[in-house]
């Protein structure tokens, strides 16, 4: 859907098929926009140019549901972050890179003996930070430009007292800015706020 700047509608166009579709982020790229979802349990990427209407798409599958939750543009084309079932009740956080048409370049998973996901990705100079969760905790992980991880960081609720989870990581000029949700023992959950260096440690408190 588009609109103009005051939110009124322009077009609208329907992507799918006969199955279960859903996106989750859209970005703008300069002959038109980049969709990442879902797409019957798949990762999912399309292409529209300017007016919505697909260019082509892609899906990603693996030994289970691979849900895409975020996509950015780099110059040889767009890396997407989600999660991935591997198995045995765990999903693991998932990173893929593609070219410019869609074309996949290569594959990553993160993760251990929990429940990990990513929610976000963003290109830095040096490489890639998703934010997400692992278990109960919020999650960042940085990673190089061909995806390998260089260093992951995970933040325990006050105290380990409840869980948490990150939606977003904001690189700054010294770090990252982190925002999710938080949720203690009575289950009433409140926004969360953390600031990290360039490292991934805590410089303000969560």
């Amino acid at each position: 859907l588009k609109t103009d700047v005051s939110g009124n509608k322009l077009w609208e166009t329907p992507l799918g098929s006969t199955g279960s579709e859903k996106f989750t982020d859209a970005i703008s790229v300069p002959d038109g926009f980049v969709l990442a979802g879902i797409s019957d349990g798949d990762g999912w990427l399309v292409k529209t140019d300017l007016s919505g209407n697909k260019v082509w798409e892609k899906s990603f599958s693996g030994t289970g549901d691979v849900w895409s939750r975020s996509v950015v543009s780099v110059s040889d084309g767009f890396v997407m972050a989600g999660y991935a079932f591997v198995g045995a009740g765990n999903d693991d956080g998932w990173l893929v890179k593609t070219d410019l048409s869609g074309n996949k370049l290569w594959e990553k998973y993160f993760g251990g003996m929990t429940y990990e996901t990513f929610n976000s990705v963003d290109s830095v100079s040096d490489g890639f930070v998703m934010a997400g969760s692992t278990g109960a905790d919020g999650w960042l992980v940085k990673t190089d430009l061909s995806g390998n991880k260089l260093w992951e960081k995970s933040f325990k609720v006050n105290g380990n007292y409840g869980y948490g989870g990150f939606f977003d990581a904001t690189p700054v000029s010294d770090g990252f800015v982190l925002t999710g949700r938080s949720v203690f023992g009575t289950g009433v959950a409140d926004g969360w706020l953390v600031k990290t260096d360039l490292s991934g440690n805590i410089v303000a408190p969560c």
